[in-house]
């Protein structure tokens, strides 16, 4: 069991650079997050929360970035909620 609650995709530099201020914002509210190392394909990175027991996958690219909208992936369930930074840390908060 991973006590990592949420995995942050990675889409590149820029989008990295984003997902770590989100995730300074969502370990204030103590929630557990990681942020994908490496900018490489969603599948990949789907596999590798699901084989650390990662509930959530938060999506950011540069669309996400631009409206403040994410999209939170249930892992478990495969339902995929649009969120705002707020919402996000609601949803998680433990």
């Amino acid at each position: 069991q991973s006590s990592t609650k949420v995995m942050l995709a990675n889409f590149g530099e820029t989008e990295q650079a984003y997902c770590l201020k989100i995730a300074a914002k969502l370990r204030e509210q103590n929630i557990a997050c990681e942020l994908y190392p490496d900018a490489v394909k969603m599948k990949k990175q789907f596999e590798y929360a699901d084989k650390k027991k990662i509930p959530f996958v938060c999506v950011i690219g540069s669309e996400e970035m631009e409206k403040g909208i994410f999209n939170l992936k249930n892992m478990v369930s495969g339902e995929q909620l649009p969120v705002t930074v707020q919402e996000l840390i609601t949803h998680l908060k433990p």
